[in-house]
């Protein structure tokens, strides 16, 4: 079990992350999909830690899981699929 500081602390982390790799990678699909991978990662965070997903029967929690990933292949095909070449 994660502390909600600590989980506060990893969502501040990423968000770095997420505009280093913006600010820093040269490719902009390589920095797309970092970042798109840090999101998915913190809304993960988020949903396990402060919706209380983490303490849910595991049904709910692959449901969620399942969703999240869903969501996060169709956003970055989407988005892969209308970057210039």
């Amino acid at each position: 079990m994660i502390a909600p500081t600590i989980t506060w602390i990893m969502l501040i982390a990423a968000t770095l992350g997420s505009f280093a790799s913006a600010e820093f990678l040269s490719q902009r699909s390589v920095s797309v999909a970092a970042i798109l991978l840090v999101a998915a990662f913190k809304v993960r965070l988020i949903l396990h830690q402060f919706m209380d997903l983490r303490s849910a029967p595991f049904s709910w929690r692959a449901t969620f899981d399942v969703w999240l990933a869903g969501c996060a292949v169709m956003i970055f095909g989407l988005t892969w699929y209308t970057l210039p070449i």
